[in-house]
C-alpha cells in the first residue's frame, strides 16, 4: 500500500499534461461578438476598412465583420496566448471562390510567418496544421485585387506546448531518500519484533 503512494507521488512529480481546447462557434447566437471569452485564444479584425470592434458571430461562425451581414475586415486574427500545435480549423468562404484563389490561411511563431495555404474553394473544410509553436493565426481574404467577402470560421482546436521544465537534481535523490527510510523503517520495525 505504502509503495503504491510512493509510486503515485513520483508520477505526479515527474509528469505533466496538456489539454486541447476545441470549440464550436455553429451553436454560438448569431451577433455575438468574440474577443477573449474564449480560454488561449483571442479573436479580432486586421486589414481593410473597418477594423475597429469585435468580429461577430454570422452564418454560423466567426467571421470577418464587426457587424455580421457584410466584411468590415480583410482578416480575421487569432492570438494565442501560448504557443500551439495539432491546430485544426473548419472554414467557410461565403464569397464567391472565382476569385484568384484570393483566400488563404497563414500561420506565424515566434520566428514569423511558419506556412501559409489557400481557402479559396473552402465550404465548412477541416484544415489540420503540423506546425508546431504557432502563436497567431491569420484568415484573410483579400490576396487579389477584388474586394472582400464575408467568411466564417465555425470552430478551431489547438493544443498549447508546454516547455520541458528541467528537473532538479534534487529530484533524482528523491527514490534513493525514500527507499532508505523505508529500509531503516523495516530495520526498527523488525528489530522490535
Amino acid at each position: 500500500m505504502k509503495l503504491s503512494i510512493t509510486t503515485a507521488a513520483a508520477l505526479c512529480l515527474f509528469s505533466s499534461a496538456t489539454f486541447a481546447s476545441s470549440y464550436d462557434f455553429t451553436t454560438v447566437a448569431s451577433g455575438t461578438a468574440v474577443t477573449t471569452q474564449y480560454s488561449g485564444v483571442s479573436f479580432s479584425l486586421g486589414g481593410g476598412g473597418a477594423t475597429s470592434g469585435n468580429p461577430i458571430v454570422q452564418n454560423g461562425g466567426i467571421t470577418n465583420s464587426n457587424s455580421g451581414y457584410y466584411p468590415t475586415a480583410d482578416w480575421l486574427v487569432a492570438d494565442f496566448d501560448t504557443a500551439v500545435s495539432k491546430v485544426s480549423f473548419t472554414f467557410d468562404n461565403e464569397g464567391d471562390n472565382s476569385y484568384d484563389g484570393g483566400s488563404e490561411w497563414r500561420a506565424y511563431g515566434a520566428s514569423g510567418l511558419l506556412g501559409s495555404g489557400s481557402l479559396a474553394s473552402a465550404s465548412g473544410d477541416l484544415f489540420n496544421l503540423t506546425f508546431t509553436g504557432i502563436t497567431q493565426l491569420v484568415w484573410d481574404n483579400n490576396l487579389t485585387s477584388r474586394t472582400s467577402w464575408i467568411f466564417d470560421l465555425d470552430s478551431i482546436s489547438f493544443t498549447p506546448e508546454v516547455s520541458a521544465v528541467p528537473v532538479p537534481a534534487a529530484a533524482f535523490l528523491f527514490a534513493p531518500a525514500l527507499l532508505g527510510f523505508m529500509g531503516l523503517r523495516r530495520k526498527a520495525k523488525n528489530s522490535v519484533a
